[in-house]
């Protein structure tokens, strides 16, 4: 029986976790491989896609990947869509950013790495990302077009002007870096179609565990209408790091956003009433030793009972 979730324990994070103990969980315990922290080397990436393989851990629609340090774990999955399909990543920071040596698979650039090298990619959905990070990309190189800039609603005032991290309002016109629209209606983009008189329809959105379940019969309903079988709509995998999280909702080892839990738990409810997904990956951990080093001594506590939220939401 296929397991309804992978947890790559990269650095051991996961010891001190309840949330995959009773459950239906594939854990990899792969703290043994050298060269993983941040970079990823040529012999790491084959003994981690091995372990993979063997493990039919490709085969679990939900995928947990340690701390942020090891979001490049996402490639690996990417890698394997032998179908045109858009990546959703929930994120604070946009992790394309340029190797500084040779063309090494790293946490910060992995997604720059998906761009130019995977020809079923079609569209990058950027979600929760940073201002002043975007504004880096965009100094460093070309923005890709097949990039999209998604604003959360939390992030819009009651007149539709974006809110900066100060909660400041960006004058009327102002524009994010490059062909990025900041006041464009982010969910429009999602399936193209109008979200918002959709959510205003239903005032109370499913849940993600409904959603999932009426799902299924959506699309049947859709493959018998068209006569190719598909659905309408490339799929869709979405890329989770929880330090896309503001701090009271996780706990992690990069610098955070604003996203509240809510949101991305009707986020992750509306995708699947929308769209085909082909998986889902979760990172944004914070190791024990730099738990220590904080001042929040029920981090590994919060993030377990997060990390649980997630499995029963998505898997």
């Amino acid at each position: 029986m296929t397991a309804d979730f992978t947890v790559m324990s990269m650095s051991g994070v996961y010891e001190g976790q309840e949330f995959c103990l009773g459950a239906n969980a594939n854990f990899l315990d792969m703290t043994d491989i050298p060269g993983t922290n941040c970079y990823c080397d040529e012999g790491a990436k084959i003994e981690i896609k091995r372990r993979l393989e063997e493990s039919n851990a490709y085969e679990t629609p939900v995928h947990f990947l340690d701390s942020g340090n090891y979001h490049y774990l996402s490639l690996f999955y990417l890698e394997r869509i032998e179908e045109d399909f858009e990546l959703l990543l929930l994120d604070n920071h946009p992790d394309m950013q340029a190797p500084s040596f040779g063309e090494v698979t790293s946490c910060g650039g992995w997604v720059r790495e998906a761009l130019y090298r995977l020809p079923h990619l079609k569209k990058l959905y950027l979600y929760g990302i940073e201002d002043i990070l975007l504004r880096q990309i965009a100094q460093e190189e070309p923005v890709d077009p097949r990039v999209v800039l998604l604003r959360s609603w939390q992030a819009v005032n009651d007149n539709g002007n974006s809110i900066n991290d100060n909660g400041n309002s960006i004058k009327e016109g102002a524009q994010a870096p490059g062909d990025f629209d900041a006041r464009r209606d982010p969910w429009k983009l999602v399936v193209e179609e109008d979200v918002r008189e959709h959510l205003k329809a239903d005032s109370k959105a499913e849940s993600c565990r409904q959603a999932k379940e009426e799902n299924s019969g959506r699309q049947r309903e859709k493959e018998r209408k068209r006569p190719d079988g598909k659905q309408e709509g490339r799929p869709l995998y979405i890329s989770l790091d929880k330090d896309v999280l503001r701090p009271g909702d996780a706990f992690c080892n990069w610098s955070q956003g604003v996203t509240s839990i809510g949101e991305i738990e009707e986020l992750l409810a509306f995708c699947y009433a929308s769209r085909r997904l082909l998986g889902l990956d979760i990172c944004g951990e914070i190791s024990v030793l730099e738990q220590s080093l904080g001042d929040d001594i029920g981090a590994q506590a919060r993030n377990d009972a997060l990390n649980a939220k997630l499995a029963e939401l998505c898997s």
